[in-house]
């Protein structure tokens, strides 16, 4: 493969290519070998190099994925059918369940619904699916007249397996046109296997699934040692998973959640056949800004905030029989137009009660409130961006100077992009302190956003780049040549949205952008036209 993902820093996937990395020394050791991953498959790739052949990325042998990868590459080729099959079993076949009852978890079969027309086929035919252990030994069997229809079946299962195989009385029949292809249950390996935490019942999470940080789960493990020295993990319970195993130790069932993303915790998680990465903020950024106070975004200006109400469904009579229908209010803003009032209420409390009149059937129940909440005025980040020893502005072109490294630092999380060629190379998300880069070449950008806001903007120009932004071209020069060029259609990239830094320079071709994002196709010569000649935005 000609690229692959540095995880050199844990939570932070760098997108990085063979040639242009520099000469280094045999990688030997372990970290260095799983340092990298691939972008299809996300198993652990290596690095080589040599005199003769091109620098290049190669899976490393003995993962069931990486055979199944399209880029794996072996003395037999692409993986056999085999492990593909094996694969698909694992990524498709009957999930595992787990879930407390009294003081011990037991462990339970999903199978999936089934309409009530497939179940009376088959009882007719006595159709029986029979669970074996993985030396084909029959332990227990699912009657027909156990499936509930339309709804997921639990089928409790008293043995731990790390593979179950699956049986059918009578083959061909409906159930079997339904649950065919599942002829193997990926069961739990002596390493442990993570499930997601639910009230009644737990799924395993999928194979080669993501886990986030900061998220309680359920680790089902044969031993408490595999938790030893873990300091990445909050252990919040213990439970005994009640099943019999060719394992001699007890299984258990911790409640535990990732609070950090270290080189362990990312080589815990890939143990487990999953990837961690980190959380998601609660609240996507909206555009334009706003401030987040609480769970609530607050505008900056003092407007009128529409909530929707939640109706209880509950009519009330009071002594001069009036109707009184009762409400409480959801945190949700739905709109910032004025003129939407339907009725103005002054709210106060968490629960209001709105008089409805008989004849008013059509009433929309939305209240609106100014907020009471002494919020203070909203104002952007205050960063500092350092090259070298050099302390820049906001918004700065330079040229690169050898060996020097550029960092940043804010009173507020940022996120950070590393733009080469037009194309993202490092997204570093919600930091207030930004490490040094020293991968700095002419042509690249970086680019400091708060939200979808773009705070910073530095431009390394290159040479040729320089003099050409000189020789500026008028709005109408450019609108012309967009129109003719045809060719082929291509989705419009969102990223169009933010190509014009002063977009009142260019009224026709902010047109030409919104057309294009309106009906969400543009011929690819006129993106690439547009994207190498504004000058300014977040393509330069």
């Amino acid at each position: 493969m000609e690229f692959a993902y540095d995880n050199k820093e844990p939570g932070n996937q760098v997108k990085v290519y063979a040639k242009e990395l520099k000469k280094i020394r045999t990688e030997s050791s372990s970290e260095k070998s799983k340092q990298y991953t691939c972008p299809y498959c996300g198993e652990y790739v290596k690095y080589y190099h040599g005199k003769i052949q091109e620098a290049h990325f190669r899976h490393i042998r003995g993962s069931l994925i990486a055979k199944t990868c399209d880029k794996y590459v072996s003395g037999n080729g692409i993986g056999t059918s085999k492990d593909r099959y094996l694969l698909d079993q694992k990524l498709l076949g009957f999930p595992l369940y787990i879930r407390k009852l009294g003081e011990n978890f037991r462990l339970f079969i999903g199978l999936s619904p089934v309409p009530e027309s497939t179940i009376n086929d088959d009882i007719e035919s006595s159709q029986e699916i029979i669970i074996k252990d993985p030396n084909y030994v029959q332990f227990d069997q699912i009657y027909l007249e156990d499936l509930i229809v339309d709804e997921i079946t639990y089928k409790p299962l008293d043995y731990l397996y790390e593979t179950y195989h699956i049986e059918y009385r009578h083959n061909p029949n409906p159930l079997t046109s339904k649950y065919g292809c599942f002829k193997e249950i990926y069961g739990i390996e002596p390493k442990g296997a993570l499930f997601f935490c639910s009230d009644m019942f737990s799924r395993r999470i999928a194979f080669n699934g993501k886990i986030t940080t900061d998220t309680y789960y359920y680790l089902v493990i044969p031993s408490a040692e595999i938790l030893s020295n873990k300091k990445f993990l909050s252990i919040e319970s213990c439970n005994i998973l009640a099943v019999k195993s060719d394992l001699p130790e007890e299984w258990f069932v911790y409640k535990i959640k990732f609070t950090e993303i270290t080189n362990e915790s990312s080589e815990f998680a890939r143990d487990l056949n999953l990837t961690l990465v980190e959380k998601p903020q609660k609240l996507t950024p909206l555009w334009p800004p706003h401030v987040q106070y609480g769970n609530q975004h607050i505008y900056k200006k003092d407007c009128h905030a529409h909530y929707l109400l939640e109706s209880q469904k509950s009519v009330e009579k009071d002594k001069s029989s009036k109707e009184i229908l009762q409400h409480k209010i959801l945190i949700k803003i739905i709109t910032l137009n004025a003129h939407l009032d339907i009725l103005n209420v002054e709210v106060n409390k968490n629960e209001t009660k709105i008089p409805l009149e008989e004849d008013n059937t059509q009433f929309n129940p939305v209240t609106s409130c100014k907020p009471s909440l002494n919020i203070p005025p909203y104002s952007p980040p205050t960063i500092a961006i350092q090259y070298g020893k050099k302390e820049l502005q906001n918004h700065e072109e330079l040229q690169t100077t050898k060996n020097s490294t550029i960092s940043c630092k804010s009173n507020y999380k940022c996120s950070f992009c590393h733009i080469r060629n037009n194309y993202l190379k490092t997204l570093i998300t919600n930091k207030l302190t930004i490490p040094q880069i020293s991968d700095i070449k002419p042509g690249d950008t970086f680019l400091v956003l708060h939200g979808l806001d773009i705070i910073s903007r530095i431009h390394f120009p290159q040479k040729n780049e320089k003099q050409s932004n000189e020789i500026k071209k008028s709005d109408n020069q450019m609108y012309q040549t967009l129109i003719q060029l045809k060719g082929q259609q291509i989705t419009t990239p969102i990223i169009l949205k933010y190509a014009l830094q002063d977009p009142d320079e260019y009224p026709k071709v902010k047109s030409y952008i919104l057309n294009s994002l309106r009906i969400g196709e543009i011929p690819k010569p006129a993106y690439d036209y547009i994207i190498n000649n504004i000058k300014g935005g977040i393509f330069k």
